[in-house]
């Protein structure tokens, strides 16, 4: 039995019962079908297993990720390789990638830990210097470098990143622009519509940027076709709510480094967040099935909207973040507040990108000091450090949302010495209560020293 390595993981000449039973290792229930099933959701167009293995022609090939898992289930099996072909590509680089800056300790561990591994996931929160880590992957490698992202906001973010820590011009794909460098910043999107075959060889390392994305199809098609010596997973929070991340590990390769919150409040790098709890009257009658009739009864609830309104106006210092997660519901807010004579504005997905890129302008200037937003449109790539106080209007029981939400206000700024947190708890609503549990729980490890 032979084993070769190159963009998957490759079996040769596995006899039929043991390539039975790795296939039913690699068959797995789909999370997203059951779920849907359990909740009485449409369900038909998804399918019930996933299958992680090909077959053509003897060969079973896995993702790359999974090969520690597949020479330990070998070696129980009595199974050893005659021949294991490493075909993984590094090719040199042109360019010479110098690291400008300064590393944290945990980043510099992260880096030889990453290295040593050869692949994996990078778990490192909001105000880590994840980027700055791939950068500094990147210097270290000395080979070119793929840096995969799914916005342009992440993409124009990480070219300037490149610049600045690395002295070079990145090459784009993505935007209408398709060029290949030592360091290359691409969006998922154009190399999904793009026949890889005429460059997929001339990386050495491939980057995927927000890599809890990576169970989506797209995702998982696109990396796994890059041969490349180094693959590298960076997330805040890889655990899906869709219980789909161990899709994300097989891909990757398993977890390499984790930045530990403790190691960021006590070097500054985030702030200690602070806890306030505001009891709403809503009240609604919950059913399975009724989940966002609830919440559009919760956006036109007008006493819990004055509510809102005036808990913003008393506790609002001088930079706010007001989060919903309906369009609607946020113009109503904004224009509540706008009525009270406060300076707000609602950023939401229908307004022009443009404009939006003018509120945050404003917003950064002190013209505008309160936003109203949806959670949507401030997830990855958001950046404005200086919210000092953070108004969660509506719920949501999402771990990773939850700890991406709170990334926004925990940002050192000058001036702030806490980030703030005022949560709007619908404790008559017995689902509302346990959601809310469960953001507080979050709250309050980011709290731990």
């Amino acid at each position: 039995m032979e084993i070769l390595l190159d963009n998957r993981l490759r079996l040769k000449g596995l006899d039929d019962q043991h390539a039975d039973k790795l296939k039913k290792q690699f068959t797995w229930r789909n999370p997203v079908y059951w779920t849907a099933r359990k909740n009485r959701r449409p369900c038909a167009h998804l399918e019930k297993e996933l299958v992680l293995w090909q077959e053509d022609a003897g060969e079973i090939s896995l993702p790359r990720g999974s090969i520690n898992k597949v020479m330990d289930w070998l070696e129980k099996q009595g199974i050893r390789p005659d021949l294991v072909t490493d075909q993984r590509i590094m090719p040199e680089i042109g360019q010479v990638m110098a690291f400008s800056g300064t590393l944290r300790d945990y980043q510099e561990l992260a880096i030889n830990e990453a290295l040593n591994a050869g692949q994996g996931v990078i778990q490192a929160p909001t105000g880590s210097g994840k980027t700055v880590i791939a950068m500094g992957l990147a210097a270290r490698a000395n080979t070119p470098v793929i840096f995969i992202v799914h916005t342009s906001v992440l993409l124009n973010q990480t070219v300037e990143r490149a610049r600045q820590y690395l002295g070079i011009e990145p090459a784009v794909i993505g935007g209408g622009r398709m060029n290949i460098g030592p360091f290359t910043v691409a969006l998922v999107q154009t190399l999904m519509r793009r026949d890889m075959a005429d460059f997929r060889g001339h990386f050495g390392m491939v980057i995927l940027d927000e890599a809890h994305h990576c169970p989506a199809n797209s995702f998982k098609r696109v990396v796994q076709q890059f041969p490349a010596r180094y693959r590298f997973g960076l997330t805040a929070t890889p655990e899906r709510k869709d219980k789909m991340h161990p899709l994300l590990y097989a891909v990757m390769g398993e977890q390499v480094f984790d930045v530990s919150n403790a190691d960021l409040l006590a070097r500054g790098s985030i702030l200690r967040p602070d806890l306030s709890e505001v009891e709403t009257t809503f009240r609604f009658r919950f059913r399975r099935d009724n989940y966002q009739d609830m919440l559009q009864a919760m956006a036109r609830d007008g006493k819990r909207n004055e509510l809102i309104v005036k808990i913003v106006q008393k506790q609002h210092k001088k930079s706010s973040l007001v989060l919903s997660e309906r369009i609607a519901h946020c113009k109503l807010i904004a224009e509540m507040l706008q009525k009270q004579g406060l300076k707000a504005a609602s950023l939401t997905g229908d307004v022009p990108a443009a404009e939006r890129e003018q509120i945050n302008n404003r917003f950064s200037t002190g013209e505008i000091d309160i936003l109203v937003a949806t959670t949507t449109l401030v997830g990855e790539g958001f950046d404005l450090p200086q919210i000092d106080t953070l108004f969660l209007t509506m719920p949501n029981g999402n771990r990773a949302k939850t700890l991406q939400i709170l990334g926004r206000v925990l940002r050192p700024a000058q001036g702030k010495r806490v980030g703030r947190i005022v949560d709007f708890r619908d404790r008559r609503v017995s689902i509302l209560e346990r959601q809310f549990q469960k953001r507080k729980a979050i709250y309050l490890n980011f709290s731990k020293e």
